[in-house]
């Protein structure tokens, strides 16, 4: 078998039934050379990644039942408002005269109003990200349920250490866990605004890293919290 260099191929004649080496040239190369490399994106996404303490499952519950009430309440009040002003017009305005009605067609009493030019910014959002939100976020909230047993033996930890007492987790694995889990608690929080600038990428990053998270087995997880953490850290996790 013949040495190959290093950036050639091997390919057989299968005519003659030898063997030839092919070396791509170099303007092929340089042709070629940007294939894999990552995109570089002019203006990334920052998110605001100040803390706020976490909500538990039933307050959430609590508060979108709230939001739908007013949103109801909201609802009916505009459209009993405008019955009371179409009712005030219709009762203000004296009746016409038949003789009237059946002639000409009287001239219109309020003057014509041309309606605003419609503004330059204005924007729809995509009926793609909005399913896309939808399907992912009870996905998110599931993740985030779910590592609060992680979190809550983290912070045991963090109160062990400042006592003296030996630990199990090594700090820095404590740290970036609880910054993982800040940041899914920030992303369920607002995915309903920061999903409309999310690209695709960011888009496949998240739902990858729901999915790897959903892969660890958290059973037994009073014996194996030290083991359950090096596999939650050997995931490298990277959140949007």
């Amino acid at each position: 078998m013949p040495k190959i260099p290093r950036g050639a191929v091997l390919a057989m004649d299968k005519s003659t039934g030898l063997y030839e080496v092919i070396k791509p040239s170099k303007a092929n190369k340089a042709k070629f050379s940007h294939v894999g490399a990552p995109r570089y994106q002019k203006h990334p996404v920052t998110f605001d990644l100040s803390y706020m303490p976490p909500l538990t499952l039933e307050q959430r519950l609590e508060l979108a039942s709230y939001h739908q009430e007013e949103r109801e309440t909201l609802s009916l009040l505009s459209r009993l408002t405008m019955e009371k002003r179409s009712l005030e017009d219709r009762l203000s305005d004296p009746p016409i005269p038949l003789i009237d009605r059946i002639s000409d067609p009287p001239a219109s009493s309020s003057p014509i109003q041309i309606p605003p030019p419609i503004p330059k910014n204005l924007k729809f959002r995509k009926s793609k990200l909005l399913l896309r939100i939808e399907e992912l976020k009870p996905n998110l909230v599931a993740t985030i349920i779910r590592l609060q047993p992680i979190v809550a033996k983290l912070n045991a930890e963090a109160e062990k250490q400042k006592l003296g007492l030996p630990i199990t987790v090594s700090p820095k694995v404590g740290i970036k866990l609880w910054d993982c889990f800040q940041r899914l608690e920030k992303l369920e929080e607002k995915l309903d605004t920061i999903g409309h600038t999310m690209t695709n990428a960011q888009w496949r990053g998240l739902s990858g890293a729901l999915k790897k998270i959903g892969r660890v087995s958290f059973v037994n997880l009073a014996d194996r919290f030290p083991e359950v953490c090096k596999e939650l850290d050997d995931l490298d996790i990277t959140l949007p």
